[in-house]
């Protein structure tokens, strides 16, 4: 079992880990937090661990006359997707601002740097290509903090790298300040997904446990050689019958069209259990038409750090 501990600035990390390289490096104004031991190794993420991933969060806080955290928000974080914001306003319920500097924030807006390292982890590289940090910085609100924070989710072309469709911002920080609109611009403008092509056949299953609900779109599966990309109804709007599918699913082999449509598919039971019946699978192919293919990334846009 790994030990998690905090070092340093506010590292959690494995012990004999390196700390995961930043484009700038921490800016020079991140206040230190009492070391937390072991105690600390609860808030590393649970799918960056599985993984052995490493990345950072930055929080922006207001220290009370105790030392502990308040009023926290995520204001930078990488890479995007595994929960190291998240990670590192968990931690912020526990920590405590270092004595020796405590005077000195009190009561004011601080920033704090939180690494999470694994032993012999590494740092997962983006999906996308950044237009570099003078474009972004370009990109700042007029008047916001000079720390901030935005994480897009953004679909990308199923052929390879190309321009970033469909943004939404998922989170910003610190709120109100119109980094939601920047980071929208700046994405369109200079992001790139850098991606390789989803492989020519696509290989997933279809089950009574495949159909989920989220934003009233009632299905939503992963796609088993291909981890970014997602199968989901090409019309929404038309209703759903999963009474004639196999409860333990029917595995799919498909090729598939640049508008992400599905073709020359094969499909058999799922190994393992009854299987399914002819029926079943005859059910299973006909969904198939009203599918079509998608690939969503997600990243984050971070201003001075």
């Amino acid at each position: 079992m790994r030990r998690i501990v905090v070092l340093g600035l506010a590292w959690v990390a494995g012990m004999g880990a390196s700390s995961p390289a930043f484009a700038q490096g921490p800016p020079p104004g991140d206040t230190p937090i009492e070391p937390l031991g072991d105690s600390a190794s609860q808030f590393y993420p649970s799918k960056a661990l599985r993984e052995e991933a490493n990345g950072w969060a930055r929080l922006r806080c207001v220290p009370n006359a105790t030392g502990a955290l308040t009023d926290c928000v995520v204001v930078g974080e990488g890479p995007a997707g595994y929960g190291f914001g998240r990670g590192a306003m968990n931690l912020s319920r526990i920590a405590r601002v270092r004595a020796d500097v405590l005077p000195a924030v009190a009561g004011r807006p601080a920033h704090f740097m939180v690494g999470f390292v694994v032993q012999d982890g590494y740092t997962p590289g983006d999906a996308v290509l950044s237009p570099g940090r003078e474009a972004i910085e370009a990109h700042r609100p007029a008047g916001a903090d000079p720390i901030a924070m935005a994480s897009l989710s953004c679909l990308t072309p199923l052929t390879g790298g190309g321009a970033l469709t469909d943004c939404t911002v998922q989170s910003a920080g610190p709120q109100g300040q119109g980094l939601e609109a920047a980071a929208l611009a700046l994405a369109a403008q200079g992001y790139r997904a850098k991606l390789p092509p989803v492989p020519p056949e696509v290989q997933f299953s279809l089950s009574v446990q495949s159909f989920q609900v989220r934003d009233d779109r009632p299905f939503i599966t992963r796609v088993d050689n291909a981890p970014v990309t997602f199968v989901v109804l090409k019309d929404p709007a038309l209703p759903v019958s999963t009474a004639k599918l196999s409860p333990t699913g029917v595995a799919l082999t498909c090729r598939w069209l640049e508008d992400g449509r599905l073709q020359a598919c094969l499909a058999k039971p799922r190994s393992g259990g009854p299987g399914a019946t002819r029926g079943q699978i005859a059910a299973t192919l006909a969904l198939v038409d009203r599918l079509r293919l998608v690939r969503r990334v997600a990243f984050n846009i971070n201003w001075g750090q």
